[in-house]
């Protein structure tokens, strides 16, 4: 069933990635079936979660990315200086910075610290 397929992917364990992979599986199963009415409207219902979650994590990306760069310019420092500072490459930085790819826990942790700031004021989008 998709609702417990939807529910097991967003339990605590899981994060957005598990999630669109069983959307992913569960729209492949579909397509391999003999379509009427009912599974059309699963497979559509599929395609909008997928994509909603997309958007989320794309714009989460993209927020997050800005924050680091008004707390680095903020600072004074280049993108260069950062990465130095965090031991992460320049062009890491600057994928963060423009929402390509969002920072792993342990690179939040550093980011942080080359800030001197908290994990928790990356993500403090009001400014």
């Amino acid at each position: 069933m998709i609702h417990i397929d939807l529910l097991q992917a967003t339990n605590h364990q899981y994060g957005i990635e598990k999630l669109i992979a069983a959307l992913k599986k569960r729209s492949l199963t579909l397509l391999n079936k003999k379509f009427d009415l009912a599974r059309l409207n699963i497979l559509v219902k599929l395609n909008a979660i997928f994509f909603f979650g997309n958007a989320v994590m794309a714009s989460l990306k993209r927020r997050f990315g800005s924050r680091l760069k008004s707390l680095r310019t903020g600072r004074g420092l280049t993108q260069e200086q950062l990465a130095d500072a965090t031991e992460l490459s320049i062009e890491s930085i600057s994928n963060m910075e423009r929402g390509i790819f969002g920072p792993r826990f342990d690179n939040l942790e550093k980011i942080a610290s080359a800030l001197n700031i908290e994990v928790r004021q990356l993500f403090d989008f009001r400014h």
